[in-house]
């Protein structure tokens, strides 16, 4: 069978609505018992982070091959996709936060898609949101590449985790709240049916971040 592929696939029912977290990974994206214990709890929902300092590895060079493979695994079982973008290459960084991140999202300087109109390569949060929703969507790059159905690929991405978890974010709440912002309108440029979630809080702390980002 293909790799991370179970047996008798049609033994399992998935969940809509129960998902677990690192079912696989980009460094065991084939474990067949994982995939098999989590399909025998019901999961239907895989969530995992998709690391852009992982696939942009120098400025502006690309390395998708892990999570082609990670991607390709996970369909095969069946299982929906909830990719968490996250992450910084250090040649991206502004302080804590990120270079570039408050430049108009597409070339003609303006945060308004417009038919025809690229990504503005100065902004690159922006660029490396394209590049991921662009490979990974239903009818994507990888789907063709891989002859996968067209309706078949991620439309479930999560920005960000834990942004009031210091560990994970330090750059504050205007900065995230453009992160999210500039995430939701290209991807909903590139594949206006996928559903962008809020990146999950910690709740740990006595910030009230989710209204403040709301603000």
């Amino acid at each position: 069978s293909a790799p991370g592929t179970i047996t008798r696939q049609d033994s399992y029912i998935r969940s809509d609505r129960l998902g677990i977290t690192f079912i696989s990974s980009i460094d065991s994206h084939n474990n067949a018992e994982r995939y098999r214990n989590a399909l025998i709890l019901g999961a239907g929902w895989n969530r995992w982070p998709l690391y852009w300092d992982r696939v942009e590895t120098a400025p502006d060079s690309w390395n998708w091959a892990a999570y082609d493979n990670l991607v390709e695994s996970d369909l095969r079982n069946q299982l929906e996709i909830n990719a968490i973008l996250l992450g910084r290459p250090e040649f991206r960084a502004n302080g804590a936060s990120i270079q570039g991140i408050n430049e108009p999202i597409f070339a003609d300087g303006k945060d308004i898609p417009t038919a025809g109109v690229a990504i503005n390569p100065n902004n690159h949060w922006a660029k490396y949101v394209y590049n991921a929703v662009s490979r990974y969507k239903p009818g994507g790059i990888l789907s063709r590449q891989r002859n996968l159905r067209p309706d078949q690929g991620i439309s479930v991405w999560e920005i960000w985790n834990e942004p009031d978890f210091a560990p994970f974010w330090q750059g504050g709440v205007i900065a995230y709240a453009r992160l999210l912002k500039t995430a939701y309108i290209v991807i909903k440029n590139v594949d206006p049916s996928a559903t962008v979630l809020f990146g999950g809080l910690l709740y740990a702390t006595d910030e009230t971040w989710l209204t403040q980002t709301l603000a």
